[in-house]
């Protein structure tokens, strides 16, 4: 969709490096005490925003919103999209949540009713932008939590040629990403899931993952009826030069950008695109397998519009 004038913008592992606070050199992983902006320094920061906005001149700069789940393979799909001439990022892993510390907190982060001060991210994320050197650019933004608040960024930025692709990947890869990267008491902490009583590697808390899947499916299928387009991990990683030519045409200043792009993605030393589900589900036992699909079952008819099929 072109949203136009008339509609009036973590945890130590997975914070961004470049993101205020987050001390360090680019791509370089910053000491826990910095990685959050103090109040000072964010109170210091909110007011010279104000006292400077940045409306950047009409159609310098264009949106690329992209749904998606954590560990759903945006990392390298923000990578190709990169590699265009007019492909830009507002941080390092392409999540402006990294730059708007409410954005990030536990209890409010996968909150849709959360309050969420969108002029003071649209401040923020315009002054990121303005520190690129391109223009005019395309701001590719995946924030995984955007999904649930996705209608409201939009509007944000509607003054803006802006562009919003879904992007979903199979369940039982995304779940057996997330079980090697968070325990029950990190989903407590960081997605505000009642799971901190769980066991990690126990069927109750594959159950959990499937569970957590499940209601983000839906959420992703509520989109569609305002999504410019769909893809998918598996689709992408198939046929990378025919899915950029789609997202091309979508926004033709990402036409060039090259299916070729070694991309850097979680701990996997850079290489081109490759499949990396069957990876992910041969860690999954059978198990666990059946324990993800009973947590997945209460919301097949969302799992299977994304076109996915839950296991027996």
């Amino acid at each position: 969709m072109t949203a136009g004038p008339g509609n009036n913008v973590p945890s130590p592992s997975d914070q961004d490096p470049q993101a205020p606070g987050g001390g360090g050199a680019p791509g370089q992983v910053p000491s826990p005490r910095n990685r959050r902006p103090g109040r000072l320094r964010t109170a210091l920061t909110d007011l010279r925003y104000r006292l400077a906005p940045w409306n950047p001149p009409a159609g310098s700069v264009h949106w690329f919103f992209i749904a998606t789940f954590p560990n759903g393979g945006s990392t390298a799909l923000a990578a190709l999209l990169a590699s265009a001439g007019a492909g830009v990022k507002l941080s390092h892993s392409g999540e402006g949540q990294w730059l708007v510390p409410e954005l990030t907190a536990g209890r409010h982060r996968w909150d849709p009713c959360a309050p969420v001060d969108w002029s003071r991210v649209r401040r923020i994320w315009l002054h990121a932008v303005r520190r690129q050197a391109r223009r005019p650019c395309v701001v590719i933004e995946k924030s995984p939590p955007t999904m649930v608040r996705m209608r409201e960024a939009l509007h944000a930025f509607s003054d803006m040629p802006c562009r919003f692709l879904r992007f979903t990947r199979d369940p039982f890869a995304v779940c057996s990403s997330w079980a090697s990267r968070y325990d029950p008491q990190r989903l407590a902490r960081e997605w505000d899931e009642p799971t901190s009583h769980l066991t990690a590697g126990s069927a109750d808390f594959f159950r959990a993952l499937g569970d957590i899947y499940g209601r983000r499916a839906v959420v992703m299928h509520q989109l569609a009826e305002i999504a410019d387009a769909s893809l998918s991990y598996e689709d992408l990683t198939a046929a990378p030069a025919a899915a950029l030519a789609k997202i091309g045409s979508m926004e033709p200043l990402l036409a060039d950008a090259n299916p070729e792009t070694r991309v850097v993605v979680k701990d996997y030393a850079p290489q081109t695109l490759r499949n990396m589900n069957q990876r992910q589900i041969d860690a999954l036992s059978a198990a666990q397998i059946a324990a993800i699909s009973e947590g997945l079952r209460p919301y097949a008819d969302a799992v299977e519009a994304l076109g996915y099929t839950i296991r027996l």
